[in-house]
Formats: structure tokens, C-alpha cells, sequence
């Protein structure tokens, strides 16, 4: 299915900041997260379903369910119809969709497994949208498949099958959870000193034969060392290994590459043989490949052991009672005849409690199965069962489990037993408990949040209208909040908006709903208030905030300002009056604080850049609209390229491009130069790792503007490691550039974050040079290697003396601290000429190249290199 582009809205009001309020809600809720939109397109998701998903943020968004890539499978193996995936059922049908299981493909091949829940809401401005919940099921369902191949294991040695029959069973099993890989069994003979059996389904059978007979050793190939070593031997790359310098030849007939192999040891812990994992391309395990290749050596290990003396039952004992989940066995007419300590200690019943009873006795609610049947009798006719239901516990608690029932037959091929396993869900029902929470109520303060208070303001105005009695909305801004997480960090912020919560709890009369937007931005929906009533509220408001918060021992004096809409003459809709008492409260906040009612004309182009910030904000979150310019930078002796800037650009939906200097204040106004600082950083770094996939080399660093903003973040230099790991960046080739006034903030902060960046290897600049008011005390604390001169000197040097001699005072005070300097807005020869005679050792400008694509960039800057294969 062909994806479709899902594009941002010209102008994305309040409510459409994001469906749930994602930053707040999706990110505490650490369950694995995704919302559709009504097209079912991913809008949004949190860092767990990166996590669960395997794929980043920006893959996701855009795609639906029914995108081929995610290979998506249901949970008997066979492809998840379209009409079946959870998501776009509930957004059809409106009704949730819980306990879904599916596999999905990973980008790395593997298969994931997942237990979905998916449920609908409406949100203002985009209509239904889905949001679903996904539970990593693949462990227990790797459980589920060890635990029945175990079993089917102990059923076929109890009808005398041969031991390589078993074995084989085993490794095509093995290769089923390893896509793509082809795997071995190897015995060794009586004394142990040669491959005597070699099994597999799907090596060629030359390559088998000619491992038998083999002499192990701790230089001969893979399982040869493995056998001999007594350990784990990993050869990601047999070309390159000289284990395998004697059967390279081998390899290449029969194309393989990797070979990873686990030796295999009887209980005294003498080798018995190994098991061998092939891959055609070259490839290191992973911690769960690993984990797999030793559970599967422990396995041979127990049939080869087990299989001629038929030990099942103590076989059984082991996979009942070292197993983490309930089971319970019950003989053909479903009554119980063992339990393993798992179900004693999930029921409280001890094994002689239950020994002979049915399994329906201790179920609190006995669900049907299919076509109105019971679990017993679709087990009977279909040979197996599962789903949720609830379990009695002794102490007549009751516990919610994933149940699943497995028919198990006898050598007469008629059913023996049934083999039920249980899974506890109370933790995944607490969890999806408390995800209802975060859709509704702030975590922070407790207060409804967005969604909650929009659903309730749209009940409040059905009833206003129906009762034809007012309503007012006051939109709260802090003043001086953002001080608070400047300087003391927001651990403290935190402390201090919880108190502004409590004390507004105080001051609001009991039927108004009061709510926290996110930020430092609060909300009253007072129902049936008239205008002097509204103004009233809006009164106390404020006043509750006359006396300082403190906050572990710190005060601080705060202020509100305070925007009213009145319904119905400053609107009729949610949306409306929340838009009209948010341009309200701007206007109170330019003011210097206080209240302002809503007037129609205060939404004359204060209106435009609220949508305008939105707009950003959710170019951010989508990224299709933003992109990277690059300008080179020269060295002025030599004339050769030694580096670039990377620039942002905005390119508007309606409005078209969007100069920087609109749109970089508005976001340093609405506190999310983070977003964006980190929205650079990623997009560097990408681009940065194409043009070397490309084979073209940037020479020197890439320099990345940071803001004060960043500079703040308590985990500025991890942020930035994350980005530049992900994307295979190294510190060398990167340069950050900062503000003086950035720097000057918060100077012992600054200093710190400097110290750490430069430590990683990240190189520094001060960018606008001259333009702020550090000292020459600060700037020799600063650990810098570089010094951005403003162009607002550059421009005019020529026939400006005072403009000249700050330049000249600039480049003379960076030569004896070993500084760098760079000369930005040269566009003249005549400029550069007079920058080089002065010292200055770089500069960038017009005169050299206009900040341009990455595509143009490379073409005109970044030859191929000549090793680099023809396209």
C-alpha cells in the first residue's frame, strides 16, 4: 500500500498541539505508545515505542498499519488481513480493540511480537484519532514456543523416536527464530577428539559430510574450537579469521560467512558436540542471539542425554518447576493431575489442593471460546485455546492471566493431557490503568489536562447554551516562571507549578474546572460567570500568587497574567474561546501582567503569531517542512574549504519561506530552541552520514548554532551524544557554536557544560563576537578554540575606522589565547584581503558561497573521492 504524505495544517491552533498532549502524557507513561490519526497515519508515539517498534520517531510518523513494511503477521503466522489490524478497526468501528496478538518485522529482520490494545478519542481539530498501547510479548512467546517443543520433544522420546530426528527437530526449530540463518548439530565421537555426526535441514549435505571426521582443536574453524575450548566461539567473519584460513574453500562452495558455535556438555560437563549457527553475510550475535545459541546447546544437550534412557518424567520436572509462569496439567477429561510452583504461588493453592479438580473450579468468570463453547471444549475440538480470564486466588482475590491451553497426544495419537500455561497480567493492567490517568489528568499537579478540559468545556457550553446562562475561560500564563528553571533547574520548576496548582485550587469556586495545559500555562472554565464574575476570578487568581512560593527553602515572588473569553460574544465553540483568551492573556502579558477581557481586535497579528508558533512547534514534531542550508567556510591563507555552517530553514505550507530571524525569536519567546537545537543536531548529523556514505568529506567541522536554551538542558552533552552515536558522527566533527550572551547567563553553568563538551572532543566557538559583554577576564575562562567575528563589524571595515580597529582589537586579542578567528558576512575581496593582513585566520560570506541545499553544497564543494565506486 502506497503511503500518503500527512501534512501539518497551515495553522495549527491551540488545541491542535499535539492529540495528546504527547510530551507530557505519551513520554511519562513508559508503555510503548502510538496515535493515528482519522487516516490512520502515526501522528505521534513516545520513546518506548522507538524502543518496542525499532524504528525512530521521524520513520514512523506518516505511516499507517497497513504499510507493507511492517510485515505485520497474526499470531498462528499467517498475514494479518487488513481488516484486522487493531488501530484502523477501532477508528472504523469506534469500538477498542484489546488483547490483539501480532508479529511484526523489525528493521533488523527479526520478528517482534506484540499484544495490542487499541481505543479511539476524539481530538479537537482532527477528529477521531486511535491510540494504542503495545505489550512486548516476544519473550513469553519464545517461552510459549521452548516450552512446547520441549514438551514435544518429551512426546516424541516417549514414542522411542531416534535421537537425530530429535535433534533436527531441534535445530530447524532454532532456525526459525534466527532469520536467515542455517544451523548445525555436531556429536562428537566416543573419546571426544573428532566430529562423528553432523545434523542439519538445511546445510548441503557436502558440507556436512565433509565436517565429519574432523579433529577438534582450539585453530580448527568454529565448532572444532568451541569443542576443544570448552566456550562460546564467535567468528563473525570466516574470510578474516585464521581458524578458517584451512576451509575457506568450504565457505565459499557453500556460501556462508559468519559462524558462531556453543559446544554442548553431558551433566559432568564433558563435551558431547556443539551447535553451530551459519549466516551468509558477515554478522555478530546479538545478547538474545546468544542466549538462544546456549538455551539451544542446553536442549541438545538434555535429548541427547535423555533420549536413550527416555527420562521424561525428569525432564518434565525441570520444564515444570524452573518455569516463571503457571502450569497446570490435566489428564484427558480435564481434570488436574499437576501443578508446578509458579501456579501454587500465583493461586496460594498448594499442589495436593487442586490435584483432581477442573480448572473451571478456579475461575472467577469462565469465558466461552468460540461458536459458544467452553475453553475444554474448543481445546478438545481445536486442539488448543487461548485468551484473558480471571483466576480465584485461596484468599478469594482475584488475578486477571493470559491463559493458553495446548492439547498434548499420546502414542496412540489420541489426546493424553492439556497442557494450560498462565500469564500474570495484574502489572500490564495496572500499567494500562494508569495510561487512562495520563490521558486525562496532568501528572505533575493532578489538574485536568488538555483533553479533559476540552471535553469539559465542550459539555459546559452544550449546557450554557441549553440553559442560555454565560461562561468564561481564563487562560493563565506565570510571569517569571521561566527565571525559576534558569537558574535552579526544573526539579525545583517542578516543586514551584505544583504549588501554583494548590494555591489556585483555593481561590476557584467548587463547580469551576481547573486545568494545566502543559508548561507553565493553566486554565478555569468558570460555568454561568458573568463578565464582573470572571473579572473576579481572575482577581483571585492573582492574588493568590501575592505571597512568594517557596520551594526547598527557596522563594520566589511570582506574578500571573490572565486572558478571559466570554461565551457566547467571544465565541461559541472550545476551540474559540480558548484561542480569544490565549491572544487575551498575550496582550495581558505584554502589558506587564494583570487580566485583559478578549476584544476582536487584539487578534489583529498577535492572532497570526500564536498560529505561527503552533505552526512551528508542529513542523518540529513532523520535520517535512524544516530543513538544513550549508555555508563553507574558508581559510584565508590558503584559500581551501576548512569547514561549513549548517543553517536552518522554514519553509511554510501557506506562508512559504520564513526568514530566521522571524521564526528563531519566536521560538527562544516560546521556550523551544531545545526542539529545535535538537532538530539541528539530528539533521547535521544525518546529512553528515550521507556524504560520507556518498563518499564525499566535509574538510574541518560542521559548526551548530546552540542556544541558551540547550545550554540549560541538565543533560546537554548526553542529548548530543545520543544524536551523534545514532547517526555514527564523530566529536571531531562537530563544532558548537554559542552566544555571548548565552554564555553570560549563567556564567559557572555555561562553564561547566563548556568543560564537559570539550572534554568529549566537541569543539566551541563564540559566535557574534563583539556584540555582547563578556570580559576578557570570562573569555580566557572559556574553554574555546574559536571566535566568530559579527558581520556588523565586517560590513562597514573599510570605510569605518572604529569598525576596522574592533575587528583588528578582536582578531590581536584571540592570537596570544590561541584562538581561532572566524569572519562572518564577508562579501567583498577587498574585505578578506584586510581580514588576512590582520591575523584572521577564517571567514565566511557571501564572497565565498550563500548558505544553500545539501545537494547544491556537495555538488559545488564536496568532489567525490576517488575511491568511492561510480553510481
Amino acid at each position: 500500500m502506497t503511503l500518503q504524505n500527512h501534512r501539518a495544517p497551515a495553522a495549527v491552533p491551540q488545541h491542535h498541539r499535539s492529540p495528546v498532549e504527547a510530551s507530557s502524557i505519551l513520554g511519562a507513561a513508559h508503555v510503548a505508545i502510538v496515535v493515528q490519526g482519522p487516516d490512520g497515519q502515526i501522528v505521534h508515539c513516545n520513546a518506548d515505542a522507538e524502543r518496542v517498534l525499532g524504528l525512530s520517531r521521524e520513520q514512523m510518523l506518516g505511516r499507517d498499519s497497513l504499510d507493507p513494511r511492517w510485515g505485520a503477521i497474526t499470531a498462528d503466522g499467517a498475514t494479518l488481513p487488513g481488516d484486522r489490524h487493531p488501530g484502523p478497526v477501532a477508528l472504523r468501528t469506534g469500538e477498542a480493540q484489546l488483547g490483539v496478538t501480532m508479529g511484526i518485522r523489525l528493521p533488523n529482520g527479526k520478528r517482534r511480537w506484540l499484544l495490542v490494545d487499541s481505543d479511539v478519542f476524539e481530538a479537537p481539530g482532527l477528529g477521531t484519532c486511535a491510540v494504542s498501547s503495545f505489550m512486548d510479548i516476544t519473550e513469553r512467546r519464545r517461552l510459549e514456543a521452548w516450552q512446547a517443543l520441549t514438551l514435544t520433544l518429551l512426546d516424541e522420546m516417549g514414542r522411542r523416536a531416534p535421537l537425530e530426528s530429535l535433534l533436527l527437530r531441534l535445530v530447524g526449530f532454532v532456525e526459525a527464530q534466527l532469520a536467515g540463518a542455517r544451523c548445525s548439530m555436531q556429536l562428537l565421537s566416543e573419546d571426544r577428539r573428532r566430529m562423528q555426526t553432523s545434523l542439519s535441514p538445511s546445510l548441503p549435505s557436502a558440507y556436512v559430510a565433509a565436517l565429519e571426521g574432523l579433529e577438534i582443536s582450539p585453530t580448527v574453524g568454529s565448532c572444532g574450537a568451541a569443542a576443544s575450548l570448552g566456550k562460546t566461539f564467535i567468528v563473525p567473519d570466516v574470510y578474516n579469521h585464521p581458524n578458517w584460513a584451512p576451509y575457506l574453500f568450504l565457505a565459499e562452495a557453500h556460501g556462508f560467512r559468519a559462524c558462531w558455535s556453543e559446544p554442548v556438555f553431558d551433566d559432568a560437563g564433558r563435551p558431547m558436540g556443539t551447535f553451530a549457527v551459519y549466516y551468509d553475510e558477515v554478522r555478530e550475535p546479538e545478547p538474545d542471539d546468544l542466549l538462544l545459541l546456549r538455551q539451544s546447546a542446553s536442549l541438545a544437550s538434555l535429548v541427547i542425554q535423555r533420549a536413550s534412557a527416555h527420562e521424561d518424567l525428569m525432564l518434565a520436572a525441570a520444564l515444570f518447576e524452573q518455569g516463571t509462569e503457571s502450569v497446570v496439567v490435566t489428564d484427558a477429561g480435564h481434570r488436574i493431575v499437576r501443578v508446578n510452583r509458579s501456579f501454587e504461588r500465583l493461586t496460594g493453592f498448594a499442589s495436593e489442593e487442586v490435584i483432581g479438580r477442573r480448572p473451571p473450579d478456579l475461575h472467577a468468570a469462565s469465558p466461552l471460546a468460540t461458536q459458544g463453547r467452553s475453553i475444554e471444549e474448543d481445546a478438545e475440538t481445536e486442539g488448543q485455546w487461548q485468551g484473558e480470564l480471571l483466576l480465584r486466588r485461596k484468599d478469594g482475590a482475584v488475578v486477571p492471566v493470559w491463559l493458553s491451553v495446548v492439547a498434548l497426544h499420546g502414542p496412540d495419537g489420541h489426546i493424553s493431557h492439556y497442557l494450560r500455561t498462565a500469564v500474570d497480567l495484574r502489572e500490564t493492567k495496572a500499567q494500562a490503568e494508569r495510561i487512562r490517568q495520563l490521558a486525562f489528568f496532568d501528572p505533575l499537579t493532578r489538574l485536568p489536562n488538555r483533553a479533559l478540559v476540552t471535553d469539559r468545556l465542550r459539555q459546559a457550553l452544550v449546557s450554557a447554551e441549553r440553559r442560555r446562562q454565560p461562561l468564561a475561560v481564563l487562560f493563565i500564563d506565570l510571569n517569571r516562571f521561566k527565571e525559576v528553571n534558569d537558574t535552579l533547574g526544573h526539579d525545583i520548576g517542578d516543586g514551584v507549578l505544583a504549588a501554583v496548582a494548590r494555591r489556585f485550587a483555593t481561590v476557584v469556586r467548587p463547580d469551576d474546572t481547573l486545568g494545566r495545559l502543559g508548561g507553565d500555562e493553566f486554565i478555569v472554565i468558570a460555568d454561568g460567570a458573568s463578565e464582573p464574575e470572571a473579572t473576579l476570578c481572575a482577581e483571585r487568581l492573582m492574588e493568590a500568587l501575592a505571597e512568594p512560593i517557596v520551594v526547598q527553602d527557596h522563594p520566589f515572588a511570582l506574578g500571573a497574567s490572565v486572558g478571559i473569553a466570554m461565551y457566547p460574544g467571544d465565541g461559541q465553540a472550545p476551540e474559540e474561546l480558548m484561542k480569544h483568551a490565549d491572544i487575551a492573556m498575550y496582550r495581558a502579558k505584554s502589558a506587564g501582567g494583570g487580566f485583559r477581557l478578549y476584544q476582536p481586535e487584539m487578534s489583529s497579528g498577535l492572532g497570526e503569531r500564536v498560529a505561527l508558533a503552533r505552526d512551528l512547534r508542529y513542523a518540529l514534531m513532523r520535520g517535512d517542512a524544516l530543513s538544513l542550508h550549508f555555508q563553507p567556510q574558508f581559510e584565508l591563507a590558503t584559500g581551501r574549504l576548512s569547514g561549513a555552517e549548517a543553517l536552518i530553514r522554514w519553509n511554510h505550507p501557506t506562508l512559504g519561506p520564513i526568514s530566521p530571524a522571524s521564526f528563531i525569536p519566536l521560538a527562544e519567546e516560546r521556550s523551544m530552541m531545545l526542539e529545535v537545537g535538537e532538530w539541528v543536531l539530528r539533521a547535521a548529523c544525518r546529512q553528515l552520514a550521507a556524504w560520507k556514505a556518498q563518499g564525499r568529506a566535509l574538510p574541518g567541522r560542521l559548526a551548530i548554532n546552540v542556544s541558551a536554551q540547550q545550554l540549560d538542558a541538565p543533560d546537554a552533552l548526553a542529548r548530543a551524544r545520543r544524536t551523534m552515536e545514532a547517526h555514527g558522527i564523530g566529536a571531531d566533527e562537530i563544532e558548537m557554536e554559542l552566544t555571548e550572551s548565552a554564555l553570560m547567563r549563567n556564567i559557572d553553568h555555561a562553564l561547566a557544560v563548556m568543560r564537559e563538551l570539550r572534554d568529549a572532543g566537541i569543539a566551541l566557538a563564540i559566535d557574534d563576537f563583539g556584540t555582547g559583554y563578556s570580559s576578557l577576564a570570562y573569555l580566557k575562562r572559556f574553554p574555546v578554540d574559536r571566535l566568530k567575528i559579527d558581520m556588523s563589524f565586517v560590513r562597514d571595515m573599510l570605510s569605518d575606522q572604529n569598525d576596522y580597529a574592533i575587528v583588528g582589537s578582536i582578531v590581536g586579542m584571540a592570537r596570544p589565547l590561541r584562538l581561532a578567528t572566524v569572519a562572518e558576512g564577508v562579501e567583498h575581496a577587498g574585505q578578506a584581503e584586510a581580514l588576512r593582513e590582520l591575523g584572521c585566520t577564517h571567514a565566511q560570506g557571501y564572497l565565498f558561497g550563500r548558505p544553500v541545499p545539501a545537494a547544491e553544497f556537495a555538488e559545488r564543494w564536496l568532489p567525490l573521492s576517488p575511491l568511492t565506486p561510480s553510481q
